[in-house]
């Protein structure tokens, strides 16, 4: 059963053709940013204020809070690995989706650091996934179209 301690929403965000990703722990309304450039962007500490205040109204409007008592999110950096490449943030904003706990637990990091060869093999693993998940629609034209049935 999940537990409301358990529960996190996750904020894909795609600026300039980057994809990050924020977490918010939904008891504690903690805030992290989850970013494979690095975090010395002065425009995306600029989205993280926006994204943050806005998401503090959101919650605020949620939990049904006064005007004197509307919740606050600070946006925290975490240490997360730099992606190898300039094209698999969208691969590492869906492994974070998939594994992102707020533990520290591949060398000082909340995720695990990947080669770009790793990340090559992650995105066919997701297209796997996608092509032969029984809810797709289009699942077999595809195979029908890739000569597999």
């Amino acid at each position: 059963m999940l537990k409301v301690e358990d529960v996190e929403l996750f904020v894909p965000i795609i600026h300039d053709g980057h994809w990050w990703c924020y977490a918010v722990k939904i008891p504690s309304l903690q805030m992290f940013a989850l970013y494979s450039f690095g975090h010395k962007r002065k425009e995306r500490q600029k989205i993280d204020n926006v994204i943050a205040h806005n998401l503090a109204l959101l919650f605020g409007y949620l939990l049904n809070c006064s005007e004197d008592n509307k919740p606050s999110l600070e946006v925290q950096q975490l240490h997360t690995p730099i992606q190898p490449n300039k094209f698999d943030c969208g691969v590492i904003v869906l492994k974070i989706l998939e594994l992102w706990d707020d533990i520290e637990k591949y060398e000082r990091n909340t995720m695990p650091t990947y080669t770009t060869e790793e990340l090559q093999q992650v995105r066919e693993q997701y297209v796997c996934q996608w092509i032969l998940d029984v809810d797709n629609v289009r699942r077999n034209q595809v195979l029908q179209d890739l000569g597999i049935l």
